[in-house]
């Protein structure tokens, strides 16, 4: 017998545009890259390539400097022995020191531990990977969201909770490294609910701050883009399933949705 593998990748259209809306994760494990040439296609395909913020304003001095911030202080804010301690777990699990981390927003340095649990062996990861492509190709590119306004959501969340979310990580390591492998397992499944279900744990409290109200202002802008256009849109695959996910905000808003189905693959 015989299932067709499901991409992660859906048709859309309406009355006015048309496009792919494309989950994605922001690794660079090459594992990400066996759909690559169903993605390349449909990325050359488009007049316009959109990601969640525009890559090359978030990869510009400016950019880095919102990501990083000379007032904020891990060892201020931590104290000297907490410091020291996270500073010594740090470099026991990933071979190096915090140091150069120690003026980044806490939430941003959670996010980049759990890649370090991950495969590393392609330079770029997925959203930047189909940025490039589009650049190469003189597609148009733009961000559904600002970098000010992926920052500000970040200077709405209380300081500490960032600390003590930090914190909690370096006591257990062992567990974040399953739980990555997990949601990367989930994401080659192409699992949209499993890995909204999996986003939405992570967030806590703050699944309404970092999905809900985001996936209602990707959606609104996804409907307002400009007529006569096709689009190439890639977002975070965590932001498209579930009852509040940008699939259903989609097909609420008159969005005709069609799933990508590939290859034929034996089922044992």
């Amino acid at each position: 017998m015989k299932s067709k593998k499901k991409h992660i990748i859906w048709e859309f259209e309406n009355e006015s545009i048309s496009g792919y809306l494309m989950g994605t994760i922001h690794i660079k494990d090459s594992r990400i890259l066996e759909d690559w040439q169903l993605i390349e296609e449909c990325v050359l395909s488009c007049d316009v390539c959109i990601s969640e913020t525009d890559i090359d304003d978030l990869a510009s001095a400016s950019g880095i400097n919102k990501i990083f911030n000379e007032n904020a202080d891990l060892e201020t804010d931590l104290g000297q022995k907490k410091y020291a301690k996270l500073d010594k777990l740090f470099k026991k699990s990933f071979g190096q020191s915090i140091e150069p981390f120690r003026h980044m927003n806490p939430f941003y340095l959670v996010n980049y531990i759990t890649t370090l649990y991950l495969k590393d062996d392609i330079p770029y990861n997925q959203d930047e990977l189909i940025w490039r492509l589009a650049k190469e190709n003189n597609i148009k590119q733009q961000g559904l969201e600002s970098v000010e306004e992926q920052m500000q959501i970040f200077d709405k969340m209380d300081a500490k909770v960032g600390l003590d979310l930090l914190l909690k990580l370096a006591k257990n390591w062992s567990k974040i490294k399953k739980n990555t492998k997990k949601l990367l397992e989930l994401y080659l499944n192409a699992d949209v609910n499993k890995l909204f279900q999996y986003s939405k744990k992570q967030a806590g409290g703050l699944r309404k701050l970092l999905i809900y109200n985001r996936n209602i202002i990707m959606a609104d802008r996804i409907a307002q883009l400009e007529e006569g256009n096709k689009y190439f849109i890639a977002i975070g695959a965590g932001h498209l399933g579930g009852k509040k996910g940008v699939l259903r905000l989609m097909k609420k808003s008159g969005f005709q949705l069609k799933r990508l189905v590939a290859r034929e693959e034996a089922v044992h």
